[in-house]
């Protein structure tokens, strides 16, 4: 069954591409310029999955208590998006 997630920006309520996140992240976390190659931190093959199989930020954190730089990233997820995830039982 497909799983899928998206981040909507609390403050605009826009629904944003998760590369368009992850820029942000870069720079407001990181302070650094995009690697268009790879995700901050691996934020995505981390704890995507996770977030597409219905795992709250809160559980996220626990999951991750021990490892700074991930905890920063759900952080700044947690207070500027709210998580939308879900399945198709059709995966056309």
């Amino acid at each position: 069954m497909p799983v899928y997630f998206s981040l909507t920006n609390k403050k605009s309520a826009v629904t944003e591409i998760l590369q368009g996140v992850d820029d942000k992240l870069y720079r407001e976390v990181g302070g650094i310029e995009p690697d268009e190659e790879k995700w901050f931190y691996n934020w995505y093959n981390e704890f995507g999955y996770s977030l597409a199989s219905g795992k709250s930020f809160d559980e996220l954190k626990k999951m991750h208590k021990d490892n700074k730089p991930l905890l920063e990233v759900i952080d700044y997820l947690d207070n500027n998006y709210i998580l939308n995830s879900g399945y198709s039982k059709s995966h056309n």
